[in-house]
């Protein structure tokens, strides 16, 4: 019996060469990741950026809150209604922008009486596109009822450390 020594031209190997792969076929993963690292870095980019959000969001909620209880009980450097709004925002620490705090004091400080402590921070996107909730404006609001009473604080005042352009504060009231 004769063995056909013959090998077909498709299944020999040249070297340098992967089987299966076509002479035109080179330059196809650069270009395939070209079109793929745009879209890439564009998720990557909005992955950041809500998480920046998410961390001011979390940040002013909770300076917020912590500003409101030093308030109730006293616990605050300056006990005027425009101290306790300067705490409120030293409380927030903004990391993606600058922080705003507004507290409003009741007719009259005695027990019972609730405080409102408010903040807002606009936080604004790195890449410009991504659309934040908001218009990327972090707010929030604590009411919480004095515990210690004092006169040292004006009865029916309120103090801020300014407003971002173009917002205003009647969302804390």
């Amino acid at each position: 019996m004769a063995t056909n020594s013959r090998v077909s031209r498709s299944s020999r190997r040249r070297p340098g060469r992967r089987p299966g792969r076509r002479r035109g076929d080179h330059g196809a993963t650069a270009v395939e990741f070209a079109f793929i690292v745009p879209v890439l870095c564009a998720v990557l980019f909005g992955i950041i950026d809500y998480g920046l959000y998410f961390n001011e969001s979390l940040n002013v909620r909770h300076g917020v809150r912590e500003a409101a209880r030093q308030a109730v009980v006293q616990n605050v450097g300056s006990v005027t209604a425009q101290g306790m709004a300067d705490n409120a925002v030293a409380e927030v620490g903004a990391v993606a922008g600058t922080a705003y705090g507004r507290v409003v004091v009741p007719g009259e400080w005695k027990r019972g009486e609730s405080v409102i402590v408010c903040a807002m921070v606009p936080a604004e996107s790195m890449v410009g596109f991504v659309p934040l909730p908001d218009d990327g404006l972090v707010k929030s609001k604590t009411s919480m009822s004095i515990e210690v009473e004092t006169t040292a604080v004006a009865a029916g005042s309120a103090g801020d450390t300014g407003t971002p352009a173009g917002q205003d504060w009647s969302w804390c009231a």
